[in-house]
């Protein structure tokens, strides 16, 4: 059902998140997502980093950074190279060694979106379009690339055949990791300190911080068009989404992340951030002409070809888009 059928839910209120409004197409929407829920927060991308590392290494933790609008992809960077180690003196890095970062294949997609770009983006007329190969959007892959794609201090789990950042984490062999907000209870039985701050800016001057919902994992909320009394329906929506603010949501972020799992002031502190640069990308999660699973592909294989990509798949990409937008358009 188009939201705007649901006489009782108010889009407007605090109890809805507005980042959906980018799932809109031909200004009707059809997804919301709310403080009903807990896996859009689960599904949010952050970084993790190794205090205790970070101290024996004598590197500044990254919050001041953050705060002062400075915690861009080079000072992550800069920060990364800084603290990989050849640890077994072989000359080569490899699982015995200490990585300044740890990745997964989609971890290029999210620094496109945190450096303010997208797969897609909207016309005028909220029609979607094909966007990542804009100069701008260029640029913010090129810096990632030069990040992510550097195998001297950043690994790669799905490209190194069986590497598992995660227990490289707990080991303290990796410094910084790039995760999703559920991570976070994943490591809670781990011995050293860890914290956590948003995605990084692709420069300075770029306004805020952009965190993105990641597509595989995150979860939106449609009311099917077989719904028999809309009046009650919308009701209870509303009134789930209003509880949810109240009761859910501090449960979740007061009790479980704050008290159980982050572990320290500024940590929460980051997590106000976090949650409040929350985007979705409509181009990810239609993946139009398969754009966001080949993006993976082309960081699992360091591919920069994103012109000749672009160039190669735009047809496809365009020919989904225009079923998606006729879908919408005869849709009430």
């Amino acid at each position: 059902m188009n939201v705007d059928n649901l006489p009782y839910v108010d889009l407007s209120k605090p109890w809805w998140d507005p980042a959906v409004n980018a799932m809109s197409i031909n200004h009707k929407n059809y997804l919301m997502a709310g403080d009903m829920l807990i896996l859009d927060n689960e599904a949010t991308n952050v970084l993790l980093f190794n205090k205790d590392l970070m101290a024996d290494l004598w590197l500044d933790l990254p919050y001041q950074s953050v705060k002062d609008g400075k915690w861009t992809t080079d000072k992550l960077n800069d920060t990364v190279k800084g603290a990989a180690g050849n640890l077994n003196g072989d000359g080569q890095m490899g699982p015995d060694d200490r990585w300044g970062f740890g990745t997964f294949n989609d971890t290029l997609h999210a620094f496109l979106v945190s450096g303010g770009g997208a797969l897609a983006v909207k016309d005028a007329n909220d029609i979607p379009y094909i966007d990542f190969a804009s100069q701008k959007n260029l640029a913010v892959l090129d810096k990632a690339m030069n990040l992510l794609y550097n195998t001297q201090y950043v690994v790669n789990q799905q490209g190194t055949g069986g590497f598992d950042t995660h227990l490289a984490f707990q080991e303290n062999k990796i410094v910084f990791l790039w995760g999703r907000m559920h991570l976070v209870e994943y490591y809670r039985g781990m011995e050293s300190n860890f914290g956590i701050v948003p995605m990084p800016k692709y420069e300075e001057a770029q306004e805020k911080y952009y965190s993105l919902v990641n597509p595989y994992t995150g979860v939106l909320l449609g009311v099917p068009r077989s719904s028999s009394d809309l009046d009650r329906t919308s009701i209870i929506l509303e009134a789930l989404a209003a509880e949810g603010k109240y009761t859910l949501q501090p449960a979740y972020y007061n009790v479980v992340l704050q008290g159980k799992y982050v572990r320290d002031d500024e940590s929460a502190e980051m997590l106000d951030i976090i949650f409040g640069s929350r985007v979705y990308d409509i181009g990810a999660v239609y993946s139009f002409g398969s754009v966001f699973n080949d993006f993976i592909n082309l960081a699992a294989k360091d591919d920069r070809n994103i012109t000749s990509y672009y160039d190669k798949k735009i047809g496809a990409m365009q020919t989904a888009i225009d079923k998606v937008v006729a879908a919408f358009q005869s849709m009430n």
